[in-house]
């Protein structure tokens, strides 16, 4: 790979500016790096990236016309010739992205923007991204992306009113306050922003994929109602059956367990199924369970 080259895609955009150096003033700190996780087949650097807290090479990445040397919470090394793929994972607070080469090679935010680095390579290689979103995120990044499409006239023939114009800035507006939410409000209101913004589309008939990837978000949303309505029902009938059957043993054993995960059962005959939805969240998100793991246990408490 020509030095210009990589010089014009792997740009400083992805780490601080003191933390990016390129052939023409390699820093001392050079030799630690290639002696800790490099290798001697390094004779020309292009590229070298410093994330050390210190500044002594001991974290960061080596650049050459041919291979990307690395070292965060692990060292490796790929050549650009082995990439067949690159993904992103987003999670609100967190980006992975996913090099796949002869190896599995992955990287988060915590080490550099992870997220422009593999949109660079993208460019670099000309290979597109697999992205991989929660039905949230997925919210959180089209949205915002297909309003800049509508007002860079992306999309053909859209000629947008005034009252259209107002619009786009409302939901900006509405995706910015949306951002400083915490997580619970964070998920009601992307799911309540979803459809609106669907409404608008589909009003300036705009057709694309990105399009169909929120209508595929809304649907997965109204499934996990439709879902989380029954499990609330199942819920609250296996409450009902276990307090009208007088099974003692059976109930102190799922009450000792409710007890110890924090749950008031009281709590739960009080619940709208949408309050239920967000309580249910939440235990997932407490206990890093999936929601599929716990219905299958409400499933089997239910036999």
């Amino acid at each position: 790979m020509h030095k210009d080259i990589l010089l014009k895609y792997i740009t400083p955009s992805i780490v601080q500016p003191q933390q990016y150096y390129t052939f023409q003033q390699l820093p001392y700190q050079i030799s630690n790096a290639i002696y800790l996780y490099g290798d001697s087949h390094i004779f020309d650097i292009i590229i070298f990236i410093d994330t050390s807290e210190n500044q002594d090479g001991s974290q960061g990445m080596i650049i050459t016309p041919d291979k990307i040397y690395y070292q965060f919470q692990q060292a490796g090394s790929f050549s650009f010739s082995q990439i067949q793929s690159l993904s992103l994972q987003k999670k609100r607070y967190q980006t992975i992205g996913q090099i796949k080469a002869t190896q599995i090679h992955r990287f988060d935010n915590s080490d550099f923007n992870v997220d422009i680095f593999i949109n660079q390579l993208s460019s670099l290689l000309e290979m597109d991204i697999d992205l991989q979103f929660d039905i949230y995120e997925k919210i959180a990044y089209y949205t915002p992306l297909i309003l800049h499409d509508i007002e860079n006239d992306e999309y053909e023939d859209v000629t947008l009113n005034t009252t259209q114009q107002k619009q786009i800035q409302e939901f900006y507006q509405e995706l910015d306050i949306i951002s400083k939410l915490d997580d619970e409000n964070y998920r009601y209101e992307l799911q309540q922003l979803c459809p609106k913004v669907l409404h608008f589309f589909e009003e300036l008939e705009l057709d694309s994929d990105e399009i169909d990837e929120l209508y595929q978000a809304l649907e997965e949303l109204e499934n996990h109602e439709e879902n989380n309505d029954d499990l609330f029902k199942n819920m609250k009938q296996y409450y009902e059956d276990m307090m009208s059957h007088g099974d003692s043993s059976k109930w102190n054993q799922i009450n000792n367990m409710m007890n110890m995960l924090g749950i008031n059962p009281q709590e739960l005959q009080n619940k709208s199924p949408e309050e239920m939805n967000n309580y249910i969240n939440d235990l997932c998100d407490r206990f890093h369970i999936s929601r599929q793991q716990l219905d299958t246990l409400i499933q089997k408490l239910n036999k």
